[in-house]
């Protein structure tokens, strides 16, 4: 009876399910080892990565994944990817695990290219190869001078052509004839045809300053050679030469010339017909050019006058 009853009681057990059943056990024991096997797999792969230095030239590191879950809650696809029995050097991981590390892997060879193009734009050097070997770069000596473009040569002709004009217009205040002739000679061929008027001009005005009638009429004939008509000042300077020379009637015969080719009053010229009449001791010509000029309203000046003292002086006038 005892017997029975036990029989009886393991039968009732194992009715009842508190002891799990052959096939139960089974399967949890599978789970478990595949559990087992795929942790084994994950440790095997992290070695493997962390010896073939991936993620590490970045400066950055694979991070450990989560652990997986053991017992019979664990997900069915990894039964389904881990059979039992298999070899754990042969096995494979999990497809999503096998993602995640080459995404990883693809990102540090990103990160490490992007690292490289970096340094290179930050500290750029030359990369010797076979054909072409870095040489190193001259040595700077302390005795170079810093060059400076040199103008062109047509620019440096204008600016000492300029100088060389300014420089005659000095010496003909002074009525050096001889030196500003001489620098005519240099400057006219580089002067351009509208400015030698401008260039004769000033040698007749050295002519005049020095009193030097002849050489004055010389240089207005030069004027008609080279096709330039003259224009007021060149003719009134050359009545100024023949005031200073005390040569009254060339200066006049120079008024009438003014006159011709320049019709009017011409009344800022009258002043020099009256240095040139006194200067040759013709009181009446002073009085007649002095009376001109009152009869346009125009004072004369102190100048006028002490030309008329000096005439009627010259003449024998009181």
């Amino acid at each position: 009876s005892a017997s029975s009853n036990d029989g009886s009681e393991m039968k009732t057990t194992t009715s009842t399910g508190d002891v799990p059943r052959d096939g139960q056990a089974h399967r949890l024991r599978k789970k478990l080892e595949s559990t087992r096997l795929q942790r084994q797999r994950s440790r095997q792969l992290r070695r493997m990565h962390q010896h073939r230095g991936v993620g590490t030239a970045a400066g950055d590191t694979l991070s450990e994944p989560p652990p997986l879950a053991a017992g019979p809650e664990e997900d069915l696809l990894t039964e389904a990817a881990s059979p039992v029995g298999a070899d754990a050097a042969g096995a494979h991981p999990p497809r999503s695990q096998t993602l995640r590390l080459k995404r990883k892997s693809e990102a540090a060879k990103v990160q490490r290219q992007r690292s490289r193009e970096l340094r290179e734009r930050q500290s750029p050097t030359p990369v010797a190869t076979a054909t072409s070997p870095l040489t190193p770069p001259p040595l700077a000596s302390s005795t170079d001078a810093p060059r400076i473009a040199a103008p062109a040569p047509a620019r440096v002709r204008d600016k000492q052509r300029w100088a060389d004009l300014d420089k005659m217009n000095r010496l003909a205040e002074l009525g050096a004839v001889a030196e500003v002739e001489e620098l005519f000679d240099s400057v006219e061929p580089a002067t351009p045809q509208k400015q030698k008027r401008m260039v004769l001009n000033t040698v007749i005005k050295a002519c005049a300053n020095a009193g030097d009638l002849e050489r004055a009429e010389h240089w207005l004939q030069r004027l008609g050679s080279m096709q330039i008509e003259p224009n007021v000042k060149g003719l009134g300077k050359v009545m100024e030469a023949a005031a200073k020379a005390g040569q009254y009637d060339r200066a006049v015969k120079w008024f009438e010339e003014l006159q011709e080719r320049f019709p009017g009053d011409n009344l800022d010229h009258i002043p020099i017909l009256i240095d040139a009449a006194a200067k040759s001791g013709r009181a009446e010509e002073v009085g007649y050019w002095r009376d001109r000029l009152v009869g346009h309203g125009i004072s004369t000046s102190e100048a006028a006058y002490n030309s008329m003292i000096d005439a009627y002086a010259k003449a024998g006038n009181d």
